[in-house]
């Protein structure tokens, strides 16, 4: 199995999935299938503001160019390019259309957008999740998809060969440093709703947060809000980073290139018709199946 390389602690803001409620269903051969306990797993995307990248993605980088197979990998699939490349590093331009072509949400826009998993069934723990006190935090706590978290985690080139060469994407837990608008649509206008009822204090965060920040302005949480939260307030003090393995630089591979292109998204035919992963993934197709999927 290739080394797994600690990316620095690093704040992002969760923009999709469930850091609570595990995966435990899939398809599999076209037919619906319960997982078992030890195959659960969390399913999470993290957005980067693409001024912070550079180290990141010099870490994810360094993890395959030092990996004598993974070397060969970057050359032979373009790795530097995400726009072009065949070689899956599990990140999302948020500035590119989706696979519709359609523009991504505008709190995609400015950030690179990263898909991590937490084998919590494989591990027999939930994924662990802690305010700025380090209490464990739930999903009764009211953390929600859209908050910004310091992130622990970490990234491995995955062994492969073929045409799912790429790299594991892990997370291994998150601290919760402030508060943003739910992901998901800009919801009612609050203004107009409660227009003729009094209200009380509004809460700044989950449920026995004391360390993190208040942010500016939830919508919705406060009577009268102000304009919506369009960046993360000041971090919290960060979890001790991990500490990071030291590698030398593999001798026929150059320093990567300084900023990837946008990504274009793999696309597979089905009967005639082009479908990228992720309309596969709602129709309920698995990875191993779409895998086998001649290319557009």
């Amino acid at each position: 199995m290739s080394e797994s390389v600690a990316y620095p602690v690093f704040r992002a803001r969760h923009v999709w999935g469930d850091l609570f409620k595990p995966v435990t269903e899939t398809e599999r051969n076209g037919k619906k299938t319960i997982l078992e306990p030890n195959e659960y797993y969390i399913n999470a995307g993290f957005a980067v503001p693409k001024a912070e990248w550079d180290q990141l993605w010099q870490t994810m980088w360094s993890a395959v160019a030092n990996d004598a197979k993974g070397a060969g990998q970057l050359q032979a699939k373009n790795a530097g390019d995400i726009a072009t490349t065949q070689f899956k590093w599990k990140v999302i331009d948020g500035d590119t259309p989706d696979p519709d072509g359609n523009p991504r949400g505008d709190h995609l826009k400015g950030h690179y957008i990263i898909r991590m998993t937490y084998s919590c069934g494989r591990f027999g723990r939930p994924l662990p999740v802690v305010d700025g006190a380090y209490v464990p935090l739930s999903a009764e706590s009211g953390a929600k998809c859209g908050d910004y978290y310091n992130v622990d985690a970490t990234t491995a080139f995955n062994g492969l060969l073929d045409h799912n060469a790429g790299v594991y994407q892990n997370l291994n837990s998150c601290m919760w440093a402030a508060a943003g608008e739910a992901c998901g649509g800009t919801g009612p206008d609050l203004r107009s709703r409660f227009a003729n009822v009094a209200g009380g204090s509004p809460v700044a965060g989950p449920a026995g947060v004391t360390a993190a920040p208040a942010p500016t302005a939830p919508v919705q949480s406060a009577p009268a809000p102000t304009a919506p939260v369009q960046s993360a307030p000041a971090p919290v003090q960060s979890a001790p980073a991990p500490v990071q393995t030291t590698v030398q630089p593999h001798t026929d591979i150059l320093n990567p290139p300084a900023a990837p292109s946008p990504e274009v998204e793999e696309k597979f035919i089905v009967k005639g018709n082009a479908y990228t992963r992720a309309q596969l993934h709602a129709s309920k197709w698995t990875d191993d199946k779409i895998d086998a999927l001649p290319r557009a």
